[in-house]
């Protein structure tokens, strides 16, 4: 997953709180540990007993082989060329950690139990609005552990599966994909399902080179290809020393929709020098995976401190109810992330967010 270089360079996650970042110039003193950072690309949802695969990606989207990880259950798979690493499933249900060794990078998976039978090739859970800089993820059944037996295209080209389990896969459109409507298809065999999906890249209209110096401000023209549909963005400010943001570290913007489908991102310089940013795509609340986040924040639950456990509890009793807030509780969770806790704890809290982002 290169970035791409239009004066300043451009990266778009699927949900705001996945490492991706904008640059305008090139970043100066930054050290090895934000360089080597590398993140668990991990299914949400496995199936006790049965083959699966994860990625480990770098800071800047490539992929990391020969990269060690421990399971929970004290299995240690390395990732292959490819920066991918199949293994099976534990056959006990419930949440499975991976930690990258000698690290604490860590992801969390819900592991269901088997279904009494095959329902064959479905894929029930698309995003209607992904982007083409990113991954994203595909629910369903029949899907293969091993994530190159499963052949999977958008418009023709094939694109890359990083994780894979029988209920889920993550893939990469390919990085020639051009913005719009485009078709989806998923081969097993004799099956096939063909989904319709948008694609979407954000470019910057008014990009510069320029650096920002200290109480200078700027502002930032987002332009959303591929659909006229209005889109709302969360940004997350990865370089608070050098640039703000309107209120605080993090902004949310709506596209205007249209043809000139874009957004203002005003930035205030608190010191000389290059910054950069992570743009999310909020994902529709209808996208929601209510049930595998009730999983996750129950097994926090259990992890948190106690002043946190009553906090978990009453997200949980909401989750329960009828008209759910989705929303709301993306954001008390982000909330939540930033308090201290245990590294299990984190990570059940960002598999959740996951969950609730539909990935």
């Amino acid at each position: 997953m290169a970035n791409r270089r239009v004066g300043m360079q451009l990266a778009l996650c699927g949900a705001c709180f996945v490492v991706s970042s904008v640059t305008a110039a090139p970043m100066h003193g930054q050290n090895a540990t934000e360089q080597s950072r590398l993140a668990i690309v991990l299914p949400l949802e496995l199936i006790a007993g049965q083959p699966a695969t994860f990625a480990i990606l770098t800071a800047d989207g490539h992929v990391a082989p020969g990269t060690k990880v421990v399971l929970s259950n004290g299995q240690v798979v390395t990732t292959d060329e490819s920066g991918r690493a199949h293994f099976l499933v534990p056959s006990d249900t419930g949440v499975m950690f991976a930690r990258i060794s000698d690290t604490e990078v860590r992801e969390a998976a819900d592991v269901l139990p088997q279904a009494s039978s095959d329902s064959g090739l479905q894929a029930t859970e698309i995003p209607k609005m992904v982007s083409i800089e990113n991954h994203f993820a595909i629910g369903g059944n029949g899907f293969q552990g091993d994530a190159d037996r499963n052949r999977i295209a958008i418009d023709g080209k094939a694109v890359f599966v990083l994780g894979s389990s029988p209920v889920q896969l993550i893939v990469m459109p390919a990085a020639n994909q051009p913005p719009g409507p485009a078709k989806l298809t998923i081969t097993e065999g004799l099956a096939e399902t063909v989904t319709d999906l948008t694609l979407v890249n954000i470019v910057l209209m008014n990009s510069s080179n320029a650096e920002i110096h200290r109480g200078s401000k700027m502002e930032i023209v987002l332009l959303a290809r591929g659909t006229e549909e209005p889109l709302n963005l969360k940004i997350q400010n990865l370089n608070p020393q050098t640039v703000q943001l309107a209120h605080g570290s993090e902004a949310y913007v709506r596209t205007t929709g249209g043809p000139g489908n874009s957004a203002l991102l005003q930035l205030k310089g608190e010191n000389a020098g290059s910054f950069s940013f992570a743009i999310g795509l909020e994902s529709p609340s209808a996208e929601a995976n209510v049930p595998v986040a009730r999983d996750f924040l129950a097994a926090a639950q259990k992890a948190a401190a106690q002043d946190m456990t009553n906090r978990i509890e009453k997200i949980l009793r909401r989750l329960r109810g009828k008209n759910i807030e989705v929303v709301k509780i993306r954001n008390d969770l982000q909330q939540m992330l930033a308090q201290h806790g245990s590294d299990d704890f984190r990570a059940l809290i960002r598999a959740s967010l996951r969950a609730l982002h539909g990935e």
